[in-house]
């Protein structure tokens, strides 16, 4: 609009202003936002899917939760990071099934069309009788 009312000179100037980091960084969450919108739709209209979970402790001494996604698309199976999440006090099995659950939940993921579930087989994830599979 500027190069239209003012010229090429103007325009160019305009280019030259810097966002600021809040712009920046509302954009980058809008985007991050989309994109997150976009995946939880094109697993609902899965006909099932399979996740992969990982439990992992970050540089802070933080557990992260990732969840790894392979579903149907448009004739294609696809494979995404749905999930990544810090996870506050123990690592049980439990914890790490309702920090899950209710990621599902919030975006209406049905537990139905899950055929299958794979783990590292850390004991959080695999136990018999307290871990993520049991749940």
């Amino acid at each position: 609009m500027v190069s239209i009312m003012q010229g090429e000179k103007y325009a160019n100037l305009l280019k030259t202003i810097p966002l600021s980091s809040d712009t920046v960084h509302r954009r980058i969450n809008l985007l991050a936002d989309d994109i997150k919108i976009q995946l939880i739709d094109r697993v609902k209209g899965s006909p099932y899917y399979a996740i992969q979970l990982d439990e992992s402790t970050d540089v802070a001494n933080v557990a992260q939760l990732l969840i790894f996604i392979r579903y149907r698309y448009e004739n294609d199976i696809c494979e995404d990071l749905l999930f990544c999440q810090g996870l506050e006090g123990r690592t049980t099995g439990e914890a790490i099934f309702n920090a899950v659950n209710t990621f599902f939940e919030l975006h209406d993921i049905k537990w139905e069309y899950c055929v299958s579930v794979c783990t590292d087989g850390a004991a959080a994830l695999t136990g018999s009788k307290t871990g993520f599979k049991e749940k």
